[in-house]
This record gives structure tokens, C-alpha cells and sequence, in this order.
């Protein structure tokens, strides 16, 4: 049991707790206050592979894009309201206008319409019942269209009053951003457009029918009659007629083009417009998390307005971290030169007459100094970033690389070039056992045998270092 509690404990430490680490974000507060300071100090310890992430606070998204030494933001174009086809009610009421007044004009002389008398193509008083009607049919129509147009800027009024919303620094949308209430109120001005344009295509095939039965017929005899009199109440049909036809023709006209503005895709783009403003309503941005991959990094950060033609100013700034240390510490392998050497001697043998042998110590050259490998701990200051030129001092254990390996110790200092990865040049003092001549040996004494006269002693001298140094 004991052993299972363990074993949780230790996938808990394993999986659970790198978890429960404190993220490292860089919080940027905007708009930025005057002396505003960028607080990194949670970056000060941050390891090579870990992810930190930046964060501003209080951007409006819908106005400002943010780019972290790319573009990093979701929007990329301005908020625009949904944009609808034109309404031709110039026209039309200029043609209702004109078509009231040729109507009067042949209701006032509907007596002297008879073309040809006893034709089968007298102009009744049910055609003038006709004619009457197509004005107020037509002047329904436009009062529909008036009302459509009027539902649809009431409705887009509301649509811009969230863009404008969204356009404020500090936007404060309260009930306005209900975007179910809007769709629901467009897909009623669809429905009710469909409807006018079904209204309209009814009109103008049964006028365009009874026109052909009808009024063609009087003004084809009108105009082959030899009547002049008749000759401007004709025209005055035949223009009436045309007017008409040519109103229901703008109404269709009209109808076609605000359908063009009001089809599944556009509605679709308006919506998505205020869908990334409700997104973006906490006014708040969080990069993707970002790996810190060398010694030291610099991360740029650009705010720009979306609109270039919104007046508003954009931001940039730049920090590094870790901080610029000074200090540094580091460990690396290095070849030394140092001049450390041994006294060596040697016995000279003689033989006497006696052809005995007796023995002379001379003292031999010995090598001017010795090679080893040594592996240095380095601590020391920076001069200049830019240039990662330092100056340290070193201690640490050797080898020397000589007939008899020995171990050695060196204290000194000296310089480095580079950041992580350095070249260092050493020098001091190192000291290590070497062989000396023993006190009890005199040179000028003759013994009867070879002696060894050397015997170890700590000893000190200067040496010189090239190395490698890894900075922690």
C-alpha cells in the first residue's frame, strides 16, 4: 500500500505539476498610460523550449490589429453594415405623378372617346375603371416600397449603432447586441420584399394582358382614324398606357436591385461582423503561445488601426528579455601551458683501479615547463553586450600531460568572447607535486652505489590557458 502511494506521488509530480507552473505572460495594458513600464520580471528565469504568451488588456479588436513581430490578429478589414440596392422613388413617383394626371385628362374628356362610332372598339367607361385603378394599385405599390425602404434604414440604424459602438475604445454594447432579434427582424423584410415583388409581377401581367385586349386595339383605330380631333386624346392613352407599363417596370427594377443586397451570402458577411464583435466584447488579446528558443529574445509588438483612414494613431514598442546580465558564470575544458617542472639527476658511474665503482650525482636539463588539460570554472562581468567581450577569473583541477601524470590546481583570469558558447584565454598561478632534489644529496659527494637523490614537493608557477567556456 505504502508503495502505491508513492508511485501516485510521483506521476502527480511527473504529469500534474508542470501544470500548476505559472504561466509566463507579458502584460501590456492599453492604451498605454504616460511612464507606463512593461513589468518581465516572470521572464527573468524563463529556460530555453519554454512558451510564454503576450497579453493586452483593454484593446477594442474591432478597431486595432495586432501584429507580435507578424500579423497575429483576426480581423483584417473595417466593420461594414450590410449594403442594400438603391430605391428608385424619384422615379416612381415622378411616373405615379404623371400617370394621375394623363388618367384625369382622359376621365375629363371620356366623351369624346369614341374613336369610331358604332366600333367595336369604343373606349368604355370600365377601361377608364381600369386605368383608375392602376394609379391606385401603383400608388399602393410605392407606398409599400416606402415602408420597406423605411424598415430597412430603421433596422441598419440599429445595425450601425454596434459598429459605432464597437468603434469606442471602451465599448459598452447593453442589450444593442442581440444579433438573434436582428436576423429574425431582416428575415422579415425578406419575406415581406418577396411578397411586394409577387404583388407587382400579378399587376403587370394582368395590366400587360388587358393592355393587349383592350388599349391597343383604340389606339391602333385612333391612329388610323381620320378624325384629328381624337388625335390627342390617343396620345394621351397611348402615353398613359406606356407610363404604366414603364412604372411596373422600375418597380421590378427596384425590387431586383434590393434583393441583390439582400441575398443568404451578404446577410451572412453582415453577421459575421457583429458575431467578431461579441468575440471580441472583453476587449482583451492573448497571442498564441511563443517558444523562447535563445539566450536572450526581443519580441516586437505593432497596434494598428484596421481602418487606415480612421485617424487613429498606432502603437509599437520593444522589449528583451531575459534582462542583460552583467555576470556570468561558466565551465569548459581547456589546454594549458605552464612552467612547472621537475629537477632531474643522474648518476655517473666510475670505475676505480681497484675496479670498484663509485658514483656521481649530476644534475640533468629538464624540460622548460609541461603540457596538461584542465577543466576551469569561470565566474566575471561583461564589458558590452554587442560586443560579448568579458573578463573573469578562473579556478579549476588539471592534469598534466607529462612521462608522470599528475593532478593540478589553477587560479587566475582572463578573457572570454561570445555569449552562450565562448572562447577563453587563461592565466595564473598553478601548483602541483614535481620532483625536487633532495636536501640529503650533495653533488660533490662520491657514493658507492646509484642513488635516487629526487623527492616530491608542491610547487607553484605561472601557466597559460586556451578553452572552451559553456555559459550557465
Amino acid at each position: 500500500m505504502k508503495q502505491l502511494k508513492w508511485l501516485c506521488f510521483i506521476l502527480f509530480a511527473l504529469v500534474v505539476n508542470p501544470f500548476l507552473q505559472a504561466q509566463k505572460v507579458i502584460e501590456l495594458n492599453f492604451p498605454p498610460s504616460k511612464g507606463e513600464k512593461i513589468d518581465l520580471g516572470g521572464l527573468q528565469k524563463i529556460k530555453k523550449g519554454e512558451f510564454y504568451q503576450i497579453h493586452i488588456k483593454g484593446i477594442n479588436l474591432n478597431i486595432y490589429q495586432v501584429g507580435i513581430n507578424q500579423q497575429d490578429s483576426v480581423l483584417s478589414k473595417p466593420l461594414s453594415a450590410l449594403e442594400f440596392g438603391s430605391f428608385n422613388l424619384d422615379l416612381i413617383n415622378k411616373l405615379v405623378s404623371s400617370l394621375s394626371t394623363s388618367v384625369s385628362g382622359i376621365v375629363k374628356n371620356n366623351n369624346t372617346l369614341s374613336l369610331m362610332e358604332n366600333s367595336s372598339n369604343v373606349f368604355k367607361p370600365d377601361s377608364l375603371s381600369r386605368l383608375t385603378f392602376e394609379i391606385y394599385a401603383t400608388f399602393s405599390l410605392k407606398d409599400s416600397l416606402s415602408k420597406l425602404q423605411m424598415n430597412l434604414d430603421n433596422w441598419r440604424l440599429k445595425f450601425n449603432k454596434i459598429l459605432l459602438e464597437a468603434k469606442r475604445n471602451t465599448p459598452n454594447y447593453g442589450n444593442d447586441l442581440n444579433y438573434t432579434h436582428l436576423w429574425s427582424s431582416i428575415d422579415g423584410i425578406r419575406k415581406r420584399l418577396n411578397q411586394i415583388s409577387i404583388d407587382v409581377r400579378q399587376n403587370e401581367e394582368e395590366y400587360i394582358k388587358y393592355s393587349d385586349l383592350n388599349i391597343a386595339p383604340i389606339i391602333a383605330e385612333g391612329e388610323k382614324s381620320s378624325n384629328q380631333g381624337f388625335v390627342p386624346q390617343v396620345n394621351s392613352l397611348k402615353v398613359t398606357d406606356e407610363n404604366i407599363k414603364k412604372l411596373y417596370a422600375e418597380f421590378g427594377n427596384t425590387l431586383a436591385e434590393v434583393r441583390k443586397g439582400l441575398t443568404a451570402d451578404s446577410i451572412y458577411t453582415s453577421f459575421l461582423s457583429l458575431i467578431n464583435i461579441d468575440n471580441n466584447r472583453n476587449n482583451s488579446f492573448y497571442s498564441l503561445p511563443l517558444q523562447f528558443m535563445e539566450d536572450r529574445a526581443t519580441v516586437k509588438v505593432f497596434i494598428s488601426p484596421i481602418d487606415k483612414n480612421s485617424g487613429l494613431p498606432g502603437y509599437e514598442t520593444k522589449f528583451s528579455f531575459p534582462s542583460y546580465q552583467k555576470n556570468y558564470w561558466g565551465v569548459g575544458p581547456s589546454l594549458y601551458w605552464a612552467w612547472l617542472k621537475d629537477e632531474v639527476i643522474s648518476s655517473v658511474g666510475t670505475v676505480q683501479t681497484d675496479k670498484s665503482i663509485t658514483y656521481k650525482i649530476v644534475e640533468e636539463d629538464s624540460r622548460k615547463g609541461e603540457m596538461g588539460t584542465a577543466s576551469l570554472l569561470r565566474g566575471g562581468m561583461k564589458f558590452q553586450e554587442e560586443y560579448s567581450v568579458g573578463v573573469h577569473a578562473t579556478f579549476g583541477l588539471g592534469l598534466s600531460l607529462t612521462q608522470k601524470v599528475r593532478p593540478r590546481f589553477l587560479l587566475g583570469g582572463g578573457l572570454s568572447f561570445g555569449k552562450t558558447h565562448m572562447l577563453a584565454f587563461d592565466a595564473g598561478l598553478i601548483m602541483g607535486y614535481v620532483d625536487r632534489i633532495g636536501k640529503a644529496v650533495d653533488k660533490n659527494t662520491t657514493y658507492t652505489q646509484p642513488i635516487q637523490g629526487t623527492v616530491s614537493r608542491l610547487g607553484t608557477a605561472v601557466f597559460v590557458a586556451v578553452g572552451y567556456v559553456y555559459k550557465f
